[in-house]
């Protein structure tokens, strides 16, 4: 009778620390493996730093554009960096961005007049270029493009929704006004204007015409050495990226200098 009372213990123990054992266990979750999908420009895994819109420090915006698939957005923050933000349509700029990428730079397109936007995650290469000439209308615009390893996984164009803001400011100074302009359509045109107020016009076939300038809020009359006189008005500026020298049948953009 002891023993088989003894034997009744025993089960009732190992029973008991295997129930408890069981309790114990945390269930194992298999690794859900992401696949390749039309969405490219989200492929990003997300983390911490995607933030909506309200949520992080924005100095001002450079770049916003969109397309039927997604709505982009380069900003530059409070530190001087640019962060690159998408949203995979429907999505709003109130929702956390599918794909949010800091540390990226700008990329002067030479006599173009363009900036590309270029930034890096791993293999991925994402790229969001302002082109402003190019050999056919259909090449001027803003397009993403997306590499991976160097090869093209994406390019499509996009909508510019920043031209559809007014960054013109009240008045300029004539730090803004000195340097280089290129015409976008027609890089071989160009103005100089320098420091003694004088400006340099050249048409890109040795045809040039000089003279003095004078600034006035956003009016640049020019005084040429003909006799003749025009009037360009200055506009645009955010972030040094977007100036404009406009008047009298002409067009033209500041080369872009890297911000101090």
């Amino acid at each position: 009778m002891k023993r088989i009372y003894s034997l009744i213990l025993i089960l009732s123990f190992i029973f008991s620390c295997k129930k408890a054992n069981n309790q114990n266990e945390k269930p194992v979750h298999q690794t859900k493996v992401k696949s390749m999908t039309s969405d490219i420009v989200a492929t990003g895994e997300k983390t911490d730093e995607l933030q909506s819109q309200a949520q992080i420090e924005v100095e001002g915006n450079i770049l916003h554009a969109k397309n039927k698939k997604f709505v982009i957005k380069i900003d530059r923050l409070m530190n001087g960096k640019l962060v690159y933000r998408s949203w995979n349509q429907p999505k709003s700029l109130e929702d956390n961005p599918d794909l949010s990428l800091k540390g990226g730079k700008i990329e002067a397109q030479g006599t173009g007049g363009g900036f590309h936007y270029v930034f890096h995650q791993g293999d991925w290469q994402y790229i969001l270029e302002n082109n402003l000439m190019a050999e056919s209308e259909e090449g001027i615009g803003v397009f993403i493009k997306v590499l991976k390893n160097e090869k093209e996984q994406l390019y499509q164009k996009m909508t510019n929704l920043t031209l559809k803001k007014n960054y013109d400011l009240a008045s300029y100074s004539e730090t803004t006004l000195i340097g280089m302009w290129w015409t976008p359509h027609y890089a071989v045109r160009k103005i100089y204007f320098d420091r003694d107020e004088l400006f340099t016009l050249k048409n890109g076939d040795k045809e040039e015409a000089s003279g003095n300038f004078t600034l006035t809020g956003k009016k640049v009359k020019l005084y040429y050495e003909t006799g003749e006189e025009s009037i360009l008005i200055l506009g645009g500026g955010k972030e040094n990226t977007s100036f404009t020298l406009i008047g009298d049948g002409e067009n033209f953009v500041k080369e872009w200098e890297e911000r101090k």
